[in-house]
Order: structure tokens, then sequence, then C-alpha cells
């Protein structure tokens, strides 16, 4: 019903209940203004992206991990003692039931032959082969993975310490001087093995562990990721910001501190865009501020994030059971560049 038919109806109703009094058009009027006001809340705003859930079975599920293969079309899906699942855009299908059991903290392609490995917290490494999945009889808890893919090496992180498989064999890279190790980052264009923990990011220097950045020190480092073939790292904290840069020259995206928390990245290097999961929603910066795009799921906490460059879709998965959702970001550019023109 549009608002002004609902008005009309209102005040109808009261005319022939209160004739013309003066308390009767007073009352009128108040009905009137919250009927309208009614109808605003009621529109729900689609916020800068327009998000829909991904239904068929899997609405209620904890999300831990995203990957998208661009080469297969895919989207793989690791949950919460939920198992771990594949999307090929009109279904969603189960990956065996060797993990149902399991928290899979993350996934990563693995290409040569194997599409997919799964960290799975005490269970350890696993990998999607013919089929089925095989324990590759990681020595230690596994909570992040990276992968370098030029040299086929496979890098695991437990609480505090990296290992790497190579071959069929794992060996201990060594312990890190902090308590929690968040994620892992191969950064393919240095040939460096970065680790964003509670202290700050770690760069591996073949024997040991330096620290990368004493800007980053003593910041809880939960999220990394890398702008393409270019010389930068985006590391996103707990409560600290969004930060920016490689060796010891690190500074925020933007002045304006991002106070929540970036528990995700995904650069677009073809766009220049960078979105962040927080625990309000997703946000994207457009290269001079950071942009709220939540509008439906502005209350979720994004956990994981995934992009498919063919149709610009962006996946989030979302904690406590909120499920996996696709929102449609090809027309940002073109806001982005009206909201530059208006300004000027």
């Amino acid at each position: 019903m549009s608002r002004l038919n609902s008005s009309l109806l209102v005040k109808r109703a009261l005319k022939s209940h209160f004739g013309r009094s003066r308390w009767g058009l007073v009352l009128l009027l108040w009905f009137i203004l919250l009927i309208l006001a009614f109808s605003g809340c009621a529109k729900e705003s689609v916020g800068l992206i327009n998000w829909e859930r991904l239904g068929g079975g899997l609405e209620k599920v904890e999300v831990n991990s995203l990957v998208f293969s661009q080469s297969e079309g895919s989207l793989y899906v690791g949950t919460n003692q939920r198992g771990i699942w594949c999307y090929d855009g009109t279904k969603w299908a189960k990956l065996g039931d060797e993990l149902d059991d399991a928290t899979v903290f993350f996934l990563i392609e693995g290409g040569r032959g194997i599409p997919l490995y799964a960290g799975a917290g005490e269970r350890g490494v696993w990998r999607y082969k013919n089929g089925g999945w095989e324990d590759t009889s990681c020595p230690d808890d596994s909570y992040t993975l990276a992968l370098n893919v030029g040299q086929s090496r496979l890098y695991s992180g437990s609480n505090r310490e990296v290992w790497m498989l190579e071959g069929e064999t794992w060996r201990s890279l060594g312990e890190l001087p902090v308590m929690r190790i968040y994620r892992l980052y191969f950064w393919e264009p240095q040939d460096m093995l970065l680790a964003g923990t509670d202290d700050g990011l770690w760069a591996y220097a073949g024997q040991i562990w330096i620290r990368y950045g004493e800007t980053l020190k003593g910041k809880k480092v939960k999220s990394l990721t890398g702008d393409g073939d270019s010389m930068y790292i985006y590391a996103g904290t707990e409560h600290d910001g969004i930060w920016y840069g490689h060796g010891q020259d690190w500074r925020r995206v933007t002045e304006k501190t991002f106070t929540s928390s970036a528990l995700c990245l995904y650069y677009d290097q073809v766009r220049g865009i960078l979105f962040a999961g927080t625990e309000y929603g997703v946000w994207v910066y457009d290269g001079n501020e950071w942009v709220d795009s939540s509008g439906r799921i502005k209350e979720l906490d994004i956990t994981a994030i995934a992009f498919d460059g063919e149709d610009m879709s962006l996946y989030v998965g979302a904690f406590q059971d909120h499920g996996v959702w696709r929102g449609d970001t090809s027309g940002l550019t073109e806001i982005f560049a009206e909201q530059a023109e208006k300004k000027h």
C-alpha cells in the first residue's frame, strides 16, 4: 500500500469518527505522520550494494572461510561443523563427509591437481583430491593457510608455530614470539611469507621470523591482502584501522580511523577497490574514503570474503549461523565517479 493511499484511508476513518472537531484534526495529523514514518522504516535500505542470501539449504550455517575458483566458476564454503560445500551458481553440493564434525577455519585453492586445502583446527590440514578428503598428517593444529604456487609449498599456522608442506613432508618454520597467529599470507611479488598476529606483522626471513613494521607493533593484525603487482600490503586490525605499506613504512588507508575490526579483506586490482568485511557488515574504500555498503547485512559479523571477477559478485560469509550472501558490485565504479563529481 502506498503512503498516499494509507493517508487517505486514515483520513476518511477519522472524519467519520471525529467529524470536523479540533481534536479530530489533531488526531488526524498525528495518525498521518505515524503512517508516513512507519512506511519509511518498513522500506529496507539496500546500501551501496544490493545483497541477497544464498539459500538452498545453507541459510543457517556459520561460515569461517570462502574461496571462489575462477577457473571452475564455483564457490567453496568452510563451515563450523557443517562440512565443506560447493556452490555452482544454482545449487549447493557437499564435498564429502570426512570433515562434517570439524570446524573448518580456512580454505585455499591448491593447484596442480589439488583443487582445495582445508585448515581444520585440531583436525589438521586436509586436501580434496579425486572426489574425497585426505589427511596430510600435519603435526599441529591448523587455523590459517597460505600457498606459494610457484614452488608448490603450502603453509599452515597454528596458534604460534608455522609449518610448511613440500611434497608429502611437513617441516616447522619455527615459533613466533606471539600468543596467536591470525592470518598467513604469501606475498608473491616479494616472494615473502607474512604472518598477521596479536602483536603486529611478521615476515619469514629464511631461518627466522622478523618484525615487519614497527608501526604495527602491538596491533592485532587479523587480515592481510596484496594489491596486485605493486609494493604494498593491506593489513586489517582489530579496532585500529586498516593499514597499507611495506618494510618499515606503514600508514593508515585514511587519516580517519576505521573503528571496526577488519576480519577479512579483498582488493580488486582491476578497479582499485578495497573491500573490508567487518563486525558491522562490508565497507568499501573508493580511493578517497570508506563507504558503508552493508545495507541488509549491516548487523552481521563478516568472517570471510571472496570475489568473482567475471560478473563482479562479492561473496561474504557471516558468523552465528547467518550463512552466505552475494552482492553485485558491477556498478561501483560509476557510483563512485558520480559521487566524486557531486563533491566537486
